[in-house]
């Protein structure tokens, strides 16, 4: 029963995201802009079709992150939010991951690489589980250091809990003061520590009682 159910809330929350992405903004014209103020004027634009007026979150990897300053010229008219945004991403040959109200943005060439390590042979803590769940309200990055921003999750982890306890982060990557470039907004504790990872190209894996993450090999 539990399977099915979690079945029928992927299945919601995806078709929820299709419908989202799926939504026409009005028309776009950047002239001789940056990517980064592009990419914050369709997200304001994402908000106004967005019942709950927080629009798309969106994550740059380190490579992609060299990229924002960048200066696009680009004229769009009205469009369904993917394509705007694909298009956008387009002028600078760049790619684009599109996830539950996420995209994530891709230099050119790059492939998304899975920041999750799969451990079988730990048991995990019941406790450790329930706080992957916990919300996260907000998370802003902009050249933000991974030391602050794993901070901020976990401070924000702590305000959702009715023990008053959040998620145990342990960082082990060696990169506390490598910087990343994301905007985040109402996401459980896991989502916002994997898009930390994939904004750092960091990895994290689920020990028994906290979450590790680790430096890509």
């Amino acid at each position: 029963m539990k399977l099915i159910i979690y079945i029928l809330l992927i299945f919601e929350l995806s078709s929820f995201s299709q419908t989202f992405f799926r939504t026409e903004i009005s028309k776009s014209d950047f002239r001789n802009v940056t990517l980064m103020q592009a990419v914050q004027n369709l997200q304001r634009k994402s908000q106004d079709v967005d019942k709950l007026k927080e629009g798309f979150n969106y994550v740059f990897t380190p490579k992609a992150k060299k990229l924002i300053e960048k200066k696009i010229t680009l004229s769009l008219t009205p469009l369904p939010l993917f394509q705007a945004i694909k298009y956008t991403a387009m002028t600078l040959k760049m790619e684009v991951k599109f996830e539950l109200r996420t995209v994530i943005f891709f230099a050119p060439g790059e492939k998304y690489r899975n920041p999750v390590l799969k451990e079988k042979f730990i048991k995990k803590d019941p406790r450790l589980l329930e706080s992957l769940k916990l919300r996260c309200k907000e998370t802003q990055a902009n050249n933000t250091s991974i030391g602050e921003v794993l901070k901020s999750i976990k401070e924000q982890s702590r305000l959702s809990d009715k023990e008053g306890k959040g998620i145990n982060i342990l960082n082990i990557s060696g990169d506390s003061s490598k910087t990343l470039t994301m905007s985040l907004k109402s996401l459980s504790a896991y989502d916002a520590i994997r898009y930390t990872c994939i904004a750092g190209n960091i990895t994290m894996k689920l020990d028994r009682s906290a979450v590790v993450l680790e430096k890509r090999n």
